[in-house]
C-alpha cells in the first residue's frame, strides 16, 4: 500500500512539473510573440500596460494562476488597442519631408514673386520717364508743325490722364481758323 501511494505521490509528482513546463513554455512563448509583435521586452510592456497606482510586485516570481491572469489583461488592453501601424513612423517621416520640400518651394515662390514686383515697378517707372520724355518732344513738334502747315490754326496734344501715364489716353485738339476746334481721342 505505501508502494502505491508512493507510485501515485510520484505520478502526481510528474504530472504538476510537466503541468509547469508547460506553463513556463506558453509563458514564454506568449513573451515572444508580445516581444515580436510590438518590437518592445516584455518587462518595458508589463511597465507601460501596468497601472500606476499599483506597486511593483515584492515577491519573488508570480504563480501561474497570477501569471494567466496578467496575460488575460494584456490581451484586453491589447484587444483595445487594436493592431498597430508598423509603418506610421515612416509614413510620418516622409508626410514631413515632403511638407518641408513644399514649404521650401512656397517660399522660393513668394521670395520670386517680391523680386518680379520690383522688377515690373522698375520697368513701369522707366516706361512712366520715357513716354512723358517723348510725349513732350512729340507735342511741342506737332504744336509747331500744326501752326506751320495750317496759319492761324492751333493744334496740340492732351493726355487724359495726367497724373496716370500707365493708362492715360492722348487727345488731339485742333482748332482751324474757319471751323470749330476737332477733339480727337486715342487710347
Amino acid at each position: 500500500e505505501i508502494k502505491d501511494r508512493r507510485e501515485k505521490t510520484l505520478e502526481q509528482f510528474r504530472l504538476l512539473e510537466l503541468e509547469q513546463t508547460q506553463r513556463t513554455l506558453k509563458r514564454e512563448h506568449v513573451a515572444r510573440q508580445l516581444e515580436d509583435r510590438y518590437q518592445t521586452p516584455l518587462a518595458e510592456l508589463r511597465s507601460q500596460l501596468a497601472p500606476a497606482a499599483e506597486p511593483a510586485a515584492a515577491e519573488p516570481g508570480p504563480t501561474p494562476e497570477a501569471m494567466e491572469a496578467e496575460l488575460g489583461r494584456f490581451r484586453t488592453k491589447m484587444a483595445r488597442i487594436g493592431d498597430v501601424n508598423l509603418g506610421a513612423i515612416k509614413e510620418y517621416q516622409q508626410l514631413k519631408e515632403r511638407h518641408e520640400f513644399l514649404e521650401g518651394q512656397l517660399e522660393d515662390i513668394r521670395q520670386t514673386r517680391r523680386e518680379l514686383s520690383k522688377v515690373i515697378r522698375h520697368v513701369d517707372d522707366e516706361i512712366v520717364n520715357v513716354f512723358s520724355a517723348a510725349f513732350a518732344d512729340v507735342s511741342e513738334n506737332f504744336t509747331a508743325l500744326f501752326t506751320t502747315l495750317f496759319p492761324g490754326g492751333e493744334g496740340r496734344l492732351r493726355l487724359t490722364e495726367p497724373h496716370d501715364l500707365l493708362n492715360t489716353g492722348i487727345e488731339l485738339v485742333v482748332d482751324v481758323a474757319s471751323e470749330p476746334p476737332i477733339w480727337i481721342y486715342a487710347d
